[in-house]
């Protein structure tokens, strides 16, 4: 396919080369030149218009013979599927093709790209990717998971179900999954061909949403050195110069209809604009409003239409950990004094959505009628006054374009209501590599990516979890948490996540003031499916418009 579009381009550039030179030619002829041609008669006359109709017979043919090469190629890109794919994303220098090590959306993308998922979740419910089925057994603490007849890894062997157990055994041993598979049971797990049979130690009625669905790759005895099942296989590349990836022949959907991709290392998003638009990328993935008003006069350019199920929740986070936000009053000053209206409409402009300092939002399980935070900066300006509160840092970085003019605007708040804000900008390649120290300072900026509510408190307010992000946990949300997934009722579950999402929004640590849809834009040609907004490669076609 490359090598095809390759030709066509250079029959094309040979045209346009030829067909350039003769006019240059021609036009630059001086009228003198054609005064001193020398007198032409007789047989002489003769013996050129013979000469010249040949010539032109010759330029028939050659361009005939062009025109029959274009169509062939033309017809070879149509039996061929689609072009190559150029991404640009963001990764950081960490990102290695083992999970465990992966901070950035890039990163993200080039391991579901590679390894896959067992399934899914979209909007509407879970999709099976590589399962054939799962099913829990009546007391919800188990779950049988069948691979798909026949399904193979890149290099041709066949993946097992004790490959599933090895997997999701190593995933979980990382700080950052446990709050997802820190319930399996390993020592009572147990795999015979292509089934596992994953328990549990205690029941959970959400398993299948909120933990494989997240996200479960399945490696060759859970060791993830670049052969997986996915659509495609890794050829070479790092995080710095990016990575190529090449379709996977033996993926259990068939090869996918776009050959090759190449994932490109594109931190901000201005960069990512003018790179789609010089032809540099086909696929900006990660834009804020600034792009898109760029981008949206391009002809050859189409933004995709956002949706909260892929969206993007940006957050200042106000560290209950330490002081001054360790004062659930101060935490409530800090919310009334942001302008959410404005940062959204100037910000985010029509992908954008105000927040209400609670996750989920667009899933049916979100509590829409908590009441909204409105700003009232002269209650917030008395609350800092009597606490002694006069200034505040916030360390912020564009992990999401956007979040560091969230925070330029935000100081303009603060000292509204008598408080100076120093800001502390991070590199955003390494603002994941430094959470640690981060969980020190009193205010951070933060993104999530939007997930059922009750999918988001595992991370969001587990006291043992490492992102819980704020610090912020109760006795309420624990034993609303416990309840909740363990229940099949659905209304009393709704409940459950109601009470934990009404304890966040009044006592929390998150300021959620804005909820980005994502934001891409791409080459007319390419079509793709997301999950959780990342584009999901192995089911796109690109066929790019002439």
């Amino acid at each position: 396919m490359k090598k095809s579009i390759i030709s066509l381009l250079l029959v094309i550039v040979l045209l346009l080369s030829a067909c350039g030179q003769k006019t240059e030619t021609e036009e630059g002829k001086d009228v003198d030149d054609i005064l001193q041609k020398p007198q032409i008669t007789g047989d002489e006359t003769e013996q050129e218009d013979e000469a010249q109709q040949e010539d032109e017979t010759q330029q028939v043919d050659e361009m005939q013979q062009e025109n029959e090469i274009q169509q062939e190629d033309e017809i070879h890109q149509e039996d061929e599927g689609s072009a190559p794919l150029k991404v640009g994303a963001l990764f950081s220098p960490d990102d290695t093709l083992d999970p465990t090590t992966v901070t950035s959306p890039g990163g993200m993308l080039l391991m579901m790209s590679i390894y896959d998922s067992l399934v899914s979740m979209h909007y509407d419910g879970p999709t099976l990717r590589m399962a054939e089925s799962i099913e829990a057994n009546e007391t919800l603490d188990a779950y049988i998971v069948t691979l798909k007849e026949g399904l193979v890894y890149s290099d041709g062997v066949e993946v097992t179900g004790q490959d599933i157990i090895d997997s999701l055994q190593y995933i979980a041993a990382a700080p950052h999954y446990q709050s997802m598979y820190g319930n399996l049971d390993f020592d009572k797990t147990t795999a015979e061909g292509n089934q596992a049979t994953l328990a549990l130690k205690e029941p959970i009625s959400d398993f299948i949403e909120s933990v494989l669905a997240m996200w479960s790759p399945v490696a060759k005895g859970g060791i993830f050195d670049g052969i997986g099942a996915g659509g495609y296989v890794y050829d070479k590349g790092d995080p710095q110069t990016g990575y190529v990836l090449k379709a996977n022949e033996k993926y259990y959907a068939g090869k996918p209809a776009i050959p090759e991709v190449t994932l490109l290392n594109i931190p901000d998003s201005a960069s990512k604009a003018r790179a789609l638009q010089t032809g540099e990328i086909d696929y900006a993935w990660g834009l804020d409003a600034a792009a898109v008003q760029i981008l949206s006069q391009e002809d050859g350019i189409e933004l995709q239409e956002g949706s909260l199920d892929g969206a993007t929740a940006l957050e200042l986070v106000l560290n209950t950990r330490v002081a001054p936000f360790d004062d659930p009053e101060v935490r409530y000053a800090a919310k009334l004094t942001v302008d959410r209206e404005k940062l959204v409409t100037t910000l985010l402009g029509e992908y954008g959505e105000i927040g209400n300092d609670m996750l989920g939002k667009g899933f049916a399980t979100y509590p829409e009628d908590i009441e909204q935070i409105k700003m009232d900066k002269e209650e917030a300006e008395r609350i800092f006054a009597e606490k002694g509160i006069t200034e505040i840092t916030i360390v912020t970085s564009d992990t999401i374009p956007g979040l560091t003019n969230a925070t330029k605007m935000m100081v303009q708040d603060f000292a509204d209501v008598g408080v100076n804000v120093t800001v502390e900008e991070l590199d955003p390649q390494t603002f994941f590599a430094q959470m640690g120290e981060l969980y020190q300072k009193s205010a951070f900026t933060f993104y999530w990516m939007n997930r059922t509510p009750l999918a988001e408190f595992r991370s969001q307010v587990l006291k043992d979890s490492p992102y819980n992000v704020s610090g912020y946990y109760s006795d309420l949300t624990e034993e609303s948490f416990k309840k909740a997934i363990t229940t099949n009722d659905k209304e009393e579950q709704a409940t459950y996540i109601k009470n934990i999402s009404q304890d966040i929004h009044e006592n929390g640590g998150e300021l959620i003031w804005g909820y980005q849809k994502d934001i891409s834009a791409q080459r007319k040609g390419l079509k793709t499916e997301t999950n959780q907004s990342v584009p999901w490669l192995a089911t796109a076609t690109f066929v790019p418009e002439k």
